[in-house]
């Protein structure tokens, strides 16, 4: 049985999933239409980050989480580092096409899935 501080640690990774998966799939007229603030893109990258953990200070934390929730860290770099693949970077001296002026243009477009959830329950 969960005690209430893994529930809560838990509710944090499920937080950050969340940030991280929102608005790559959900119609952004519909969420105006209903009155649904989305979170800013900046964010989602941010999350997508922090999951797969890209520099050492953001595993370390990541780790204390996963700690903190009886979680495996390992199972989440592992699953966000699949989920949310690195886009190789550009060569120099290309131009960006203007739609990807963007900080999504680093992240990849990814389709909702329930597979951090069950990692995470």
């Amino acid at each position: 049985m969960l005690s209430p501080e893994q529930k809560l640690w838990r509710a944090v990774l499920v937080q950050v999933y969340e940030d991280a998966e929102y608005g790559a799939n959900h119609d952004q007229e519909a969420a105006a239409s209903a009155a649904i603030d989305l979170p800013d893109p900046i964010h989602r990258v941010r999350a997508r980050r922090y999951l797969r953990a890209d520099n050492p200070e953001e595993a370390a934390e990541l780790e204390i989480v996963c700690d903190y929730a009886s979680l495996p860290a390992d199972r989440i770099f592992t699953w966000a580092r699949r989920q949310y693949a690195r886009r190789p970077k550009r060569e120099q001296g290309a131009t960006a096409p203007r739609a990807e002026a963007s900080p999504e243009r680093y992240e990849t477009q990814s389709t909702p899935s329930n597979a951090m959830i069950k990692v995470i329950r």
